[in-house]
């Protein structure tokens, strides 16, 4: 059983924007089709974490085609460079961060997410990410 549990929950109250966007972004298609490019980016974080992580899970409320990556700030390792943890990381699923992580034991880190909106109706309403570590 994890001694520690750390989550954050945000729920967004911006209600009944409009944008326009002054340059369009070109879609090409291509054969076979790929995603549609990122119509926007959303950063969150950092959320830290002390200690080595063992279980990370993502649950989110959206429509449209948003993807999400997982992005970690290590520290007690010599490269304390960003890097991408999961790719994408599909909300309602979990992973161990020990089977992920290769670059040795962390003394605590700074997780990111990075949220792309791939679609024009595309929305992220609220999302919680959990994360646990053992003793």
């Amino acid at each position: 059983m994890p001694t520690s549990l750390v989550g954050a929950q945000y729920e967004f109250g911006l209600r009944d924007i409009a944008g326009e966007r002054y340059n369009p972004v070109q879609v090409v298609p291509t054969v076979p089709p790929e995603r549609p490019p990122g119509r926007g980016v959303f950063v969150s974080g950092p959320f830290h974490i002390d200690g080595m992580p063992e279980i990370i899970r993502l649950d989110a409320e959206i429509t449209g085609i948003v993807d999400c990556y997982l992005y970690c700030r290590p520290y007690g390792i010599e490269a304390t460079t960003n890097r991408i943890v999961k790719s994408p990381f599909v909300p309602g699923t979990a992973f161990s961060f020990p089977d992920v992580w290769t670059a040795g034991a962390l003394t605590s880190a700074d997780f990111y997410l990075k949220w792309v909106f791939r679609s024009d109706d595309a929305v992220l309403t609220r999302f919680l990410l959990q994360v646990t570590k053992g003793a």
